[in-house]
């Protein structure tokens, strides 16, 4: 299970994913993607999702940079 808290984990994650050019990384959405998880999610190369499965996008204007 992949926990992601905050938004700078998710674009780490992704841009990690994006570095392992050499390994064939799959991501799977048994249940539900949210937030910053969808950022890392959408670094893999392959993602699958089950049927019942859900995701989350947070509205970009709710979210305030310091």
């Amino acid at each position: 299970m992949l926990n992601v808290v905050a938004v700078g984990d998710g674009v780490m994650l992704y841009n990690c994913l994006g570095s392992l050019s050499a390994a064939d990384i799959s991501l799977y959405n048994s249940g539900q993607v949210a937030s910053a998880a969808v950022i890392a999610y959408l670094g893999a190369k392959r993602r699958a999702a089950s049927k019942t499965r859900s995701s989350c996008f947070t509205n970009p204007q709710l979210v305030h940079f310091l």
